[in-house]
């Protein structure tokens, strides 16, 4: 919330919590990558 500057903590569970399970893993392998 803080980093991404959004005004509430529901506003960005809004926007980061929707997808389908194909997105969510596509994203969680990508975060996964930077701390190789």
């Amino acid at each position: 919330m803080e980093i991404l500057r959004h005004s509430r903590i529901s506003v960005t569970m809004e926007i980061y919590t929707h997808g389908d399970g194909e997105s969510r893993e596509n994203a969680i392998r990508m975060v996964n990558k930077l701390f190789e």
